[in-house]
């Protein structure tokens, strides 16, 4: 029940988000990346192999000449790939909701919120005894509750840090697993693609916990 009502909290938030871009701030990022990604979308009718190319094809550099009458609508978001996968990621949507941006709001919601569930299942495996705490801790963060919840990059990378920060965990204390080690790739490569330089962010931190983790005598990094 507490993890269904996070999650609704999530959702409630998401829509706050969307009627804020809307209302308040003309559409902003988040409107443009779901209409572009519905303009992506209406190629499938016409041809097919458009769409395809343009949401799961590469981004950046000069436009491909048969796909310049698409790309010229989001020009500069083509060039960021940041922005573009969050187009791709409303182009593949799109096809589910209908065309509703408050649809594609629950399925962001739902992947930051899974994301979130990753880091309190790293930690709630560290130590048990502070869930209350953890949760609070996690999932009250303004900025992860707000801005997480939206449209936007914030809630893919939630996404993906979550997948990778319980599995860099799982990989540290347990034996080696092919599974989790390609979830931690892929989900590094979702990092990357939005916010880079996370990843170069963790990389020292995550140096510390694995060696705290294998060695304890090193604890006083903690």
């Amino acid at each position: 029940r507490i993890i269904a009502a996070l999650f609704i909290l999530k959702v409630l938030f998401g829509i706050g988000y969307g009627l804020i871009n809307y209302y308040i701030l003309d559409g902003r990022d988040s409107f443009v990346y779901f209409k572009s990604g519905g303009r992506i979308f209406n190629t499938i009718f016409d041809n097919p192999g458009h769409y395809l190319r343009l949401t799961f094809g590469p981004n950046g550099g000069v436009p491909p000449g048969d796909l310049t009458y698409i790309i010229d609508r989001f020009h500069e978001n083509w060039y960021n790939t940041g922005s573009y996968t969050l187009i791709r990621f409303n182009s593949i949507l799109h096809i589910f909701s209908l065309s509703n941006y408050y649809v594609h709001t629950v399925f962001m919601s739902f992947l930051s919120f899974t994301g979130l569930i990753g880091v309190l299942r790293m930690f709630t495996n560290i130590d048990n005894n502070k869930q209350v705490l953890f949760i609070i801790s996690i999932f009250f963060i303004p900025s992860a509750l707000f801005w997480g919840s939206g449209m936007h990059k914030d809630g893919l990378t939630i996404f993906g840090l979550g997948i990778f920060l319980l599995n860099f965990h799982h990989l540290t204390v347990m034996p080696f697993s092919k599974k989790r080690f390609l979830f931690l790739i892929a989900s590094g490569a979702l990092i990357f693609l939005i916010r880079e330089y996370l990843l170069v962010i963790l990389m020292p931190n995550l140096a510390g916990y694995f060696c705290v983790m294998k060695k304890p005598k090193f604890g006083f990094y903690k």
